[in-house]
């Protein structure tokens, strides 16, 4: 294994300046360009999912570089909500990532460990963050201030353990957004529902895939929305696995 942070001082110095750029404009984006990836280009990761328990202090992942060159890869940790439908990212205290920054040579692997900074005391409910992993091109290190290009992006969902019986709570509905339908789903429990292979039915029962894999995550105490195709605007039910279990779920009418 081939393991190397990036320890030169005049590399560190024209990063910071750099990297800087990448974490504002990083928490401007939307989540919805970050799919949860097990393989991005020449980066894979596993696990593609993190769920630290509360006793449990910090935990690993892997990243192996595909690629036929060395790679430069920058890691951050934000807290991840969810608000009227849009995915924020902003800075947090409460999960640390190590190393910030690897170079990873070609073929070869990096263990990256998040690292609890609290004592993991379970809160009402979970805690939802990501894990940013960007790819920086070599030659930036030679640009200083220059406009910031990224390789590749890879987002990683990272939970922190609530209450042993946290659980989702789901409600359904029908709405339009910008003159378009949407499936609108609340999450009223305190625990994420992850969401997978989705279905609609009509009112007679008929089902028609949707969403094959995954489709997304609802956070506790959020709201998200999907849009819909035509049909669907006159759906009666959604059939969707939710955590890894299968869910029927009625459409209501929202006003």
């Amino acid at each position: 294994m081939f393991m190397k942070h990036l320890t030169s001082t005049s590399t560190s110095t024209r990063l910071a300046r750099t990297l800087t750029l990448v974490l504002l404009w990083t928490m401007t984006l939307s989540l919805a360009l970050f799919s949860a990836l097990s393989h991005a280009g020449s980066l894979s990761v596993s696990p593609v999912l993190v769920t630290l328990e509360p006793t449990q202090q910090n935990s690993t992942l892997t990243l192996r570089n595909t690629a036929a060159s060395e790679g430069y890869y920058q890691l951050q940790l934000f807290a991840w909500s969810q608000e009227d439908g849009e995915t924020r990212l902003t800075p947090q205290e409460s999960l640390i990532v190590t190393p910030p920054l690897a170079l990873i040579a070609p073929g070869a692997s990096q263990l990256a460990r998040i690292v609890r900074t609290d004592e993991g005391v379970p809160g009402a409910q979970e805690g939802s963050y990501r894990l940013i992993i960007s790819e920086i091109p070599h030659d930036l290190l030679e640009q200083g201030d220059a406009a910031v290009n990224v390789l590749l992006r890879v987002s990683v969902p990272v939970f922190t353990r609530g209450p042993a019986d946290a659980a989702p709570r789901l409600q359904a509905s029908l709405t339009t957004r910008n003159g378009q339908p949407h499936l609108r789903l609340d999450n009223q429990g305190n625990r994420h529902a992850r969401l997978t292979d989705a279905s609609l039915a009509d009112s007679q029962g008929q089902m028609t895939p949707w969403r094959g894999g995954l489709m997304g995550y609802v956070l506790p105490g959020s709201t998200f929305y999907w849009r819909l195709p035509d049909t669907g605007a006159d759906a009666a039910q959604l059939h969707v696995s939710v955590n890894g279990s299968a869910t029927m779920l009625t459409l209501e009418q929202a006003p």
